[in-house]
């Protein structure tokens, strides 16, 4: 199963955690790619480079060189070049965030349906963090990580093959019921003595919906195709992890000049290392009120996910971590005055900086509290607690974040020493002279609810 993170909020503690997790995954990686859609010129829901800044911070702290990548486009637009491209690109503000890239140049990948020519950018990087907007399209319905790359992350010409094989060929037995009329997204179809395909994308869900099964796909189903082409390009990748934004849902993607109406107000941020998995969850989160894909595209939009868990990208389990919620283990350890070492947090520690704390942390999955308060004292004060006792259990609501608090004490044994490792400082308090320092106030209420029984 696989664990994707997510926060309502792109805020600190959802770049906390999100910095850890790309500190690990891109490890001894010098030059990675931003894999991005830069957005039609025009259109006012898709990506800014201020959305994307954050981003760019956290790997730039963590030392790692990046650039900008997005292949050119298909169809009418001053996109279809590389560059046309990255001359929109720079009009957007994008070469202020890094440097861009828009060339075509490609490896023939061979597919189960097709041949991908997958973008050499991509695959010559040490790396590729897929930052995916959430939306919908005309096509697949739902647009995320799994389009992102299955049609970003490919050659124009391979995008170009991607939609002519998912039109449909007539078969005999058509019944004039007009199934098929009614769901084209985009009214292209007209029903005489049978289906007129006046305006094709290629979407395939004509094929979906025919009753009588009388359509097939020229190569095969347009989902299909992309989960392909996405796989194709995902499996040559040197690492990939993945971000998606759910902001500006709009009824149609990025690649147009108007991405329509907004269609769900849900807002959320997502970020894991399985492309499918991080998909599903947008789309259940999106979708748990009403089909909203359905209702605007004519298509469910899940096709795509079930086809890219088919071809061997990722999984669709996964469990949803929220972020926002982080469970810590503390420990107050006492002397035989009755006083409590307290930590002295550093000046740019990035939660409660120049704050009196109790030692301690957060719980990891898998750890009991035990466990927990045992490794974080070991690592914060090189003291190995022997059988700390848990005194209180506290749901706290914090400034970064909320979750449940467990509070242990064990007494000092002075034949040990105590050695900081985390923080400016440490003193030995009295609970009333801990009060008196800069503490957050749950803190604050674990001394009040203790003091009198300790």
């Amino acid at each position: 199963m696989a664990k994707i993170y997510y926060s309502k909020q792109l805020n600190q503690v959802f770049l906390t955690n999100l910095k850890e997790k790309l500190k690990q995954e891109f490890k001894d990686c010098k030059t990675i790619a931003i894999k991005i859609h830069f957005g039609e010129p025009g259109n006012k829901t898709a990506f800014t480079p201020e959305q994307i800044k954050p981003i760019a911070n956290i790997l730039e702290q963590l030392n790692i060189n990046f650039f900008l990548y997005d292949s050119p486009v298909a169809y009418n637009s001053p996109r279809n070049t590389p560059e046309g491209h990255k001359k929109v690109a720079i009009s957007k503000g994008w070469d202020k965030l890094g440097e861009i890239r828009t060339n075509d140049d490609y490896l023939t990948i061979k597919g189960n349906s097709m041949s991908y020519e997958v973008c050499q950018e991509l695959i010559k990087a040490d790396a590729v963090l897929v930052i995916s907007h959430i939306k919908g399209h005309i096509c697949s319905g739902f647009g995320g990580a799994i389009k992102n790359l299955g049609m970003g992350a490919l050659t124009k010409k391979t995008k170009g093959d991607i939609h002519s094989g998912g039109k449909p060929i007539l078969l005999d037995g058509c019944t004039q019921c007009k199934t098929c009329e009614k769901m084209c997204p985009i009214k292209g179809i007209t029903v005489t003595d049978k289906p007129n395909f006046n305006t094709c994308y290629g979407c395939s869900n004509c094929i979906y919906v025919c009753p009588a099964k009388v359509l097939k796909p020229k190569v095969n189903y347009f989902d299909v195709l992309l989960a392909e082409g996405a796989y194709a390009a995902e499996s040559n990748f040197k690492k990939v992890y993945y971000i998606s934004y759910i902001v500006n849902i709009s009824k149609e993607c990025d690649c147009g000049k108007d991405g329509k109406e907004i269609i769900s107000q849900e807002e959320g941020y997502l970020f894991g290392e399985n492309g499918v998995a991080i998909d599903k969850a947008a789309y259940d989160l999106l979708t748990k009120e009403e089909p909203i894909f359905l209702k605007h595209n004519q298509k469910k939009g899940n096709e795509q996910i079930k086809a890219a868990e088919e071809c061997g990208m990722g999984t669709q389990e996964y469990e949803l971590i929220n972020v926002m919620i982080r469970n810590v283990a503390l420990i107050l350890l006492y002397n035989k005055e009755k006083r409590v070492l307290f930590q002295h947090r550093s000046d740019d520690a990035e939660r409660l900086p120049d704050y009196w704390a109790f030692f301690g942390g957060g719980i990891d999955e898998g750890e009991t509290p035990e466990q927990a308060v045992k490794r974080e004292t070991m690592e914060e004060l090189n003291y190995k607690l022997e059988k700390p006792k848990l005194i209180m259990v506290q749901n706290f609501k914090g400034v970064h974040y909320n979750g449940m608090k467990y509070v242990f004490t064990e007494e000092y044994n002075p034949s040990k020493k105590i050695e900081l490792r985390e923080g400016k400082g440490m003193s030995w308090l009295t609970f009333d002279e801990f009060l008196k320092r800069k503490i957050v106030n749950h803190d604050k209420e674990v001394i009040e609810k203790i003091k009198d029984k300790f």
